[in-house]
């Protein structure tokens, strides 16, 4: 490889993993159970047709999430098995969408901080011609992702990545939108690691 490739993929994954680390993310797990220790999982079965939200719960997603989440668990060490060989961890994923607004004003007072005092006129109030209000309407995506003990069927870790979510242009762009949340909720994962 030489020394212009090397350098594009640098540049590429440090700014995949820079767009990662802006993404919101939540996690919690059981501290006294050793997920460090554990070395083999396998995917829980997705529940039946008529469960779940078609719109953001469908085959497409599941194997986006399944590829993102086997890769960052094959990073971390961890085995994929079939559920019959006695995985240790239980792994699943959940996903939904909820529409939400942005509100923005703008006042038009001149001066700084929107105020200008008009000394020695009339009122005393600011020069100015009022506000405008903005109203953006958009969709915000959740994806969660649930490790289970084998045994128990207690739930030990989850991370959630809430998103807003673009429009798409291609099958690919999905693919990095996916890549990028799984990337950013395994940031923590084990707990105890650093991000990295």
């Amino acid at each position: 490889m030489n020394a212009w490739v090397k350098m594009a993929v640098g540049l590429v994954a440090t700014v995949w993993l820079a767009g990662c680390s802006g993404i919101p993310v939540d996690t919690d797990y059981d501290p006294d159970y050793k997920l460090s220790l554990t070395s083999s999982y396998a995917w829980m079965e997705t529940p039946k047709a008529g469960t779940r939200d078609p719109v953001v719960e469908n085959d497409l997603l599941a194997r986006r999430v399944q590829r993102s989440v086997d890769a960052e668990l094959a990073a971390q060490g961890l085995r994929l098995v079939a559920a019959d060989q006695a995985p240790e961890l239980l792994v699943t994923f959940h996903a939904g969408e909820v529409e939400k607004m942005d509100i923005d004003t703008t006042d038009h007072f001149f001066g700084h901080y929107g105020y200008y005092p008009c000394w020695g006129c009339w009122g005393g109030g600011p020069y100015g011609y009022g506000n405008d209000v903005w109203v953006r309407y958009y969709t915000e995506g959740t994806l969660m992702v649930d490790i289970v003990d084998a045994k128990t069927k207690k739930l030990v870790w989850r991370g959630v990545a809430d998103r807003r979510i673009p429009k798409f242009r291609s099958p690919e762009e999905r693919d990095i939108f996916v890549r990028e949340s799984i990337a950013a909720i395994f940031q923590h994962f084990p707990p105890g690691r650093r991000p990295q």
